[in-house]
């Protein structure tokens, strides 16, 4: 006779198979055949799910999670163009207009090094 399976056993294999795991997935997981894990889903009143079903639900939880990123990535985005968190703040077009001799020196400097690697 098979020894019973623990009720928190149990309401793993039905959290599983909610979230779009196949028997056979959740026997290997939790080390019980795949039949037994069916059985149980069958007991407690879910209904098996087609591939095609779980396929739609693990496509909508993976684009749900790209939202949820993106949305992250929005709050970490400095509101304005230079950021008030700054440390040093400096003329960013200083190089627009070379016209003295310590920025032609900088600018080949640069360009030399730019160029060996």
């Amino acid at each position: 006779m098979p020894s019973k399976i623990s009720d928190e056993k149990i309401e793993k294999i039905l959290e599983l198979y909610e979230e779009g795991f196949s028997s056979r997935q959740i026997g290997k997981l939790l080390k019980i055949g795949n039949r037994t894990a069916m059985r149980y889903v069958n007991i407690h009143g879910l209904k098996p799910m087609t591939l095609k079903e779980r396929t739609l639900k693990v496509k909508r939880e993976i684009i749900e999670n790209l939202k949820i990123k993106e949305r992250e990535i929005e709050k970490h985005k400095p509101t304005t163009e230079l950021s008030s968190s700054r440390i040093y703040h400096f003329n960013e077009d200083i190089f627009e207009v070379i016209d003295s001799e310590e920025k032609s020196i900088l600018v080949g400097f640069y360009i030399r090094r730019r160029m060996l690697s």
